[in-house]
């Protein structure tokens, strides 16, 4: 960096270091309204983790296979009835119970899928917001050459955050 003196009262810099930039076909940008950000997250944090449809489906499977058990009670019990239907009754019971656990399984690792893919989607929101996003009571311009923050009374934080 070299300082060039000047007539006037101002101070003139040139800096002689070379910079990265993204070159626009490599990366692209789109400009979102804060409106329509805040709108988006608030509408991922209450997506619902249930899934109701394996809750249908394990819930008629309990019942299918607590009426089944509860019959087989009074089937055993019973006098001249083929010797196929106590077994059937029990498979019936065992088989819709097994399901049914398998069901609520499956419904269980779902709802914690969701949960964890919602909470990755928020805190890569949040990371965005971060590098975007100047919160209140942050230092405001940072000089390059020292790292100490520079106060600039112009902007004001109102404009760029929060």
């Amino acid at each position: 960096m070299s300082i060039q003196p000047s007539s006037e009262e101002s101070l003139n810099w040139k800096r002689e270091e070379s910079i990265n930039l993204p070159m626009p076909e490599s990366e692209g940008r789109l400009a979102i309204r804060r409106q329509d950000w805040k709108r988006l997250k608030s509408s991922i944090q209450r997506i619902n983790n249930h899934s109701s449809t394996y809750s249908i489906i394990y819930s008629v499977l309990f019942g299918v296979s607590g009426s089944a058990g509860l019959t087989i009670i009074p089937i055993m019990w019973a006098k001249d009835l083929p010797s196929w239907v106590t077994p059937l009754y029990l498979c019936v019971c065992l088989f819709s119970f097994l399901s049914a656990v398998v069901f609520v399984m499956v419904d269980r690792r779902v709802s914690l899928m969701i949960q964890s893919d919602r909470e990755e989607i928020i805190e890569e929101m949040s990371e965005i917001e971060g590098t975007f996003i100047r919160k209140k009571g942050d230092q405001g311009l940072v000089d390059i050459t020292s790292g100490e923050a520079i106060k600039n009374p112009a902007v004001r934080n109102s404009e760029m955050g929060d």
